[in-house]
């Protein structure tokens, strides 16, 4: 059995502030040479240029999008108006949320809300398996991007449901 740290309801409260922190340190700093390297000389033996976004980065925030949206329909959320999203266009996925699409926050923010909606009317029942898949996604991404844990930490504080009082 699957020991969790943090609750569902602090997951997907979570979930869109975590996309926008590894949406939002995107660019990597320029490589800086060291006091005896030569301008002239073009190293052979190492790569080309890096990609100009840290891609782990781009591939993380995705992949939290495309499981907030397959565990929201699993739930029963409404998955119409999300905002632009990247969709799997063929295979056993096809129409389903791959990713982000033009740095739009309001897929993340949509399901968020509709989903904590759901969560919290009476005798709702979570689809079998999604909070341990969810904490282990946290997990593996929390390795490479360790900020994660404090914005886990964050969400956890107050009522995450409290925040949608005003939400129509």
């Amino acid at each position: 059995m699957t020991t969790h740290v943090y609750s569902l309801e602090t997951v997907v409260n979570a979930i869109p502030e975590v996309i926008a922190h590894l949406r939002g340190g995107l660019y990597r700093q320029p490589r800086i040479g060291t006091a005896d390297s030569n301008p002239d000389s073009k190293p052979t033996s190492k790569p080309g240029p890096r990609a100009p976004v840290n891609l782990d980065a781009v591939d993380a925030a995705d992949e939290q999008l495309r499981w907030l949206a397959e565990w929201a329909e699993h739930a029963g959320v409404d998955m119409s108006n999300l905002g632009a999203t990247w969709r799997f266009r063929c295979g056993e996925n096809a129409g389903y949320i791959r990713g982000i699409r033009d740095n739009d926050a309001r897929p993340a923010d949509r399901l968020r809300e509709r989903l904590l909606r759901v969560m919290a009317t009476p005798g709702w029942v979570s689809p079998q398996g999604m909070h341990t898949h969810l904490m282990q996604l946290m997990a593996r991404h929390m390795k490479l991007f360790p900020a994660i844990g404090d914005i886990l930490s964050e969400s956890r504080v107050g009522d995450p449901l409290a925040g949608l009082a005003n939400c129509g």
